[in-house]
């Protein structure tokens, strides 16, 4: 008799779990055709057509996804060990040399329009 009700119990569970795991899908699915949607309407107020390759783009140059590369960069490398400092042909760092810039009216830039 118990067997039957622990039976039930977990088979509830899995169940609400389930269901669970279904609406957490629909949720993220509903957030993120919203996003488009509004991406592409924010696209059509400014004028321009929304590209998935200006979007791959930002997405690479943040900050979230410059922080994984450099975890896959050392990820990778942990197992490698690099040449001595002495071994590299030089030194880490290269000193330039000082020039003063003098004081007078900065220099006037040829602003080009970007079509």
């Amino acid at each position: 008799m118990t067997d039957f009700f622990m039976t039930l119990i977990r088979s509830l569970f899995m169940v609400l779990a389930g269901v669970l795991v279904l609406v957490v899908a629909g949720v993220l699915l509903l957030f993120t055709l919203a996003f488009m949607v509004v991406a592409i309407v924010w696209g059509l107020i400014n004028g321009r057509k929304p590209s998935a390759s200006a979007s791959w783009s930002r997405f690479q140059r943040s900050a979230a996804s410059a922080m994984w590369q450099r975890y896959r960069n050392q990820a990778s490398r942990s197992g490698q060990t690099g040449p001595e400092p002495s071994q590299r042909g030089g030194a880490d760092v290269v000193d330039v040399d000082f020039r003063e810039v003098p004081n007078g009216p900065a220099p006037q830039l040829k602003h080009h329009a970007k079509l």
